[in-house]
């Protein structure tokens, strides 16, 4: 059996920039379809958008589960236990998929709280027996750690938009700058060392959607429904005899009520997995039920 997955990051639901309501995401759900969300879907940081994104949250899985389609859930940095799962492999593990988050010690070296999340990085690595700290387990619990770290510091949230921040600190942005145009090799990197037999790594987090080749592999970053990125879908199906995985450009159309995303007319850029990959079905971890505020953990040192 094959099917469609299709890839999105960064929703922010709940946040005012973000993704403001799940009907807005109507076009992209598709039925019976494998909906991978990698990353920062909720807005859980900030306790002003914590109920809203918890109710948004909520509203897509039974969305999902009416139109028969699969949540697939991968944590992030903005909502770290919203999953237990990190990476994932698709396409008999041609295609690996993880937020991006780990890929740096300071998850977001722009942030108001870099220095907090490269300190608590730090720590959690230290605290690791030495032959352990270089599995992927313990990059994810160090990047979990940095989250929380950040969670707590800032009162649970970066209290500055990303232009007051900007503003306030130019150089922030020449921090952005840089990462961007090493995020792609970063991706590469951690793939090469991590999952050596994927062919294609797609990551979110940096909210610069985009198409690269590093290092034999091609790297897709989906990019973001927030400022500053531009939102993407990378799309794996099986094509007649062969794998491919594409990315789609999301457009926004804009009615009287909210805005409404679809998938553009054609792709940004597509590769053919290799010969002989299949797409399988995929069975569900978190499965498609409204989730409890248990679920939700939120850090045990968390007044909210």
């Amino acid at each position: 059996m094959t099917e469609r997955i299709i890839i999105l990051s960064d929703l922010h639901l709940g946040r005012d920039d973000g993704v403001h309501s799940v009907e807005e995401l109507d076009g992209l759900i598709s039925p019976g379809a494998t909906i991978v969300l990698n990353g920062d879907t909720a807005e859980l940081h900030d306790p002003d958008y914590q109920s809203r994104a918890e109710d948004e949250y909520a509203r897509l899985q039974e969305i999902a589960a009416t139109r028969g389609a699969l949540l697939r859930i991968i944590a992030g940095n903005h909502d770290p236990f919203l999953s237990r799962e990190r990476m994932l492999e698709l396409a008999e593990g041609s295609v690996i998929v993880t937020h991006g988050d780990a890929f740096h010690p300071a998850i977001a070296p722009w942030s108001e709280s870099a220095e907090v999340m490269r300190e608590a990085w730090e720590r959690s690595m230290s605290a690791q027996a030495p032959g352990r700290r270089e599995t992927l387990d313990a990059i994810f619990e160090a990047a979990r750690d940095a989250a929380v770290a950040e969670w707590l510091a800032s009162g649970h949230g970066v209290r500055h938009s990303t232009m007051q921040t900007f503003a306030l600190h130019p150089w922030r942005a020449a921090n952005v700058a840089w990462y961007w145009a090493r995020f792609p090799s970063m991706a590469a990197a951690f793939a090469m060392r991590y999952a050596p037999e994927a062919a294609v790594i797609v990551v979110g987090h940096s909210h610069r959607a985009g198409m690269w080749s590093r290092s034999g592999r091609t790297v897709f970053n989906t990019g973001a429904f927030t400022w500053p990125g531009k939102p993407h879908a990378v799309v794996v199906e099986q094509v007649s005899d062969h794998a491919t995985a594409a990315l789609w450009p999301i457009v926004g159309r804009f009615g009287k009520a909210a805005c409404r995303y679809s998938f553009a007319t054609a792709p940004v850029g597509t590769v053919s997995l290799p010969h002989g990959t299949s797409v399988p079905a995929l069975s569900s971890l978190e499965g498609n039920a409204r989730p409890s505020a248990a679920e939700m953990m939120r850090p045990a040192s968390s007044s909210v």
